[in-house]
């Protein structure tokens, strides 16, 4: 399922060169103990797309300023 999602967060839009996929929710798998259970190749992959989205969202924003 990495791979997969890495795949499809990899595509770009032939216009804008940009994917975005809006907000990324992943569920979180919690042991009996109350804790969350990493999943490194998953959890890598979120939070690359979470910085790729936050660096897109800032950018819009700032060229919606610079244009106004």
């Amino acid at each position: 399922m990495a791979v997969q999602l890495r795949e499809e967060l990899d595509l770009s839009c032939p216009v804008h060169r940009k994917r975005r996929l809006n907000r990324l929710l992943w569920g979180k798998i919690i042991g009996s103990d109350g804790k969350r259970i990493p999943n490194p190749n998953m959890d890598s992959i979120v939070e690359e797309y979470e910085r790729r989205y936050k660096s897109q969202v800032e950018d819009s924003v700032e060229n919606h300023y610079e244009r106004t």
